[in-house]
Formats: structure tokens, sequence, C-alpha cells
């Protein structure tokens, strides 16, 4: 989870850690809330799991990580109310009843989307298709198709897709799209010195730094905080 400022008002960061706290979990009931949909629709059809799909299998969190963090920033916005800021971390005595609400919100979700196949079709396309084209195209379509269904949350910027093939493979991107290096005065660096600039996307903005992340991703530095 990208622990960032996604919509007008999203500065409840001690909400942010929690989720963030409690993120494997709900990285796992997005999966397998949308394989219980294909079981059931394999069960009702009486026919063969569909072949283009994985029916079960770990999978690279990255993947379902934008999908996630628009879905945990709905909730923030819609059902918990802003807590005040403090300026450090701790651990709220009610965190654990919240994150449990939280969980209980994104399960309730998840089985809502039986109404709303189109996300199923997509989080089994991606689960099926781990950091290939199919599957980076897969995400944003997902990402996109999320702010649409909660349109009605501030959502901050239009998000703006990676490239998908050179850019997730750690290769320099400008901002026309091509393989060269990206010029800085195309993305103003920003008092954050934000990394994403290097590779010719706008700044994030987030803490960590969305870039540096997937960088710390690829060469093994470990998680950011």
């Amino acid at each position: 989870m990208i622990v960032g400022y996604v919509f007008e008002g999203d500065s409840d960061k001690a909400t942010k850690w929690e989720q963030h706290d409690v993120y494997g979990r709900a990285l796992q009931i997005i999966a397998a809330g949308c394989r219980e949909h294909v079981r059931l629709a394999v069960a009702l059809l009486q026919t063969e799991w569909p072949a283009r799909w994985v029916a079960d299998g770990a999978f690279d969190h990255r993947t379902l990580q934008d999908a996630h963090d628009t879905l945990a920033a709905v909730w923030r916005h819609d059902v918990c109310p802003a807590q005040p800021e403090l300026p450090f971390r701790v651990a709220r005595p009610d965190a654990a009843d919240r994150m449990s609400r939280w969980l209980s919100w994104l399960s309730a979700e998840m089985e809502s989307w039986r109404h709303s196949p189109r996300g199923i079709v997509l989080v089994m396309t991606i689960l099926s298709n781990q950091n290939t084209l199919v599957g980076y195209q897969a995400e944003d379509e997902l990402a996109e198709w999320l702010r649409e269904r909660f349109h009605t949350v501030p959502w901050r910027r239009p998000r703006i897709p990676l490239p998908p093939t050179a850019a997730r493979m750690g290769v320099p991107v400008s901002a026309s799209g091509g393989t060269d290096e990206a010029d800085p005065d195309d993305f103003p660096r920003g008092l954050d010195g934000c990394d994403c600039v290097r590779v010719g996307r706008p700044p994030c903005h987030c803490l960590p730094c969305i870039t540096l992340c997937e960088q710390a991703e690829r060469e093994g530095w470990g998680p950011l905080e």
C-alpha cells in the first residue's frame, strides 16, 4: 500500500497506516472474493473453469496495489470519519475495531461485484497475467473502473497510467511515452524531491514515493515506510 494523499481532504494519516498494517489481508479479500464469484458461476453453469484464468496460487501484491489503494481511499472518504492528525504515528485504542470494519466493508464490496462483473473479469485477468502487457492493461482499466464506480469521491488528480511495458520494467521513459530520459522541465520537481520525474511521470506527492517503492522492490531493499 502506498500511503499518500488520494482525494481532497484525505488527511487522516493514522487510518492510512492502520490500513497499511492489514494490507495483506485486504489483498486476499479482493483476490479470494473474485475467485469465489467465478467458482459459483462454474458450479451454477456446470461447466469447466475458464482456461484463461488461474484458479488459485500466490500473486505479486503490486498487481492489485492500485485497486486496493483506491478502495481503501473510498472507505476513508465514505465510511470512516476523519481523525485528528498527530505529528507522529501512534496506535489508537480503537484501531483493531476500525480495521475490522474496513475489512468487513471490503468483503461486502467484493460480494456486491456479482452485480458488476466487469471488476471480477479484470481482477481475474490481472491474477492470470501478472507482470505482462495484458496484466498491466487490466490493472489500468480496473483502476479507472473503480474511480468511475465511486465517482462521488473528489479524487485529487486524474490518474495517469504508466506506459505498460518499459516503465514497469524499470526503463526510464519520456513524457511522450518513449524510452529516452525524461526532460525534467516536463514535470517540475517538487520540494519533496519526488523520484517520479526521473522516469517521466508527474510527481506522485506520496510518502514514500511510488517510483522509489518500485525501485526498492526490484532491487531488494525491503519495505519502505
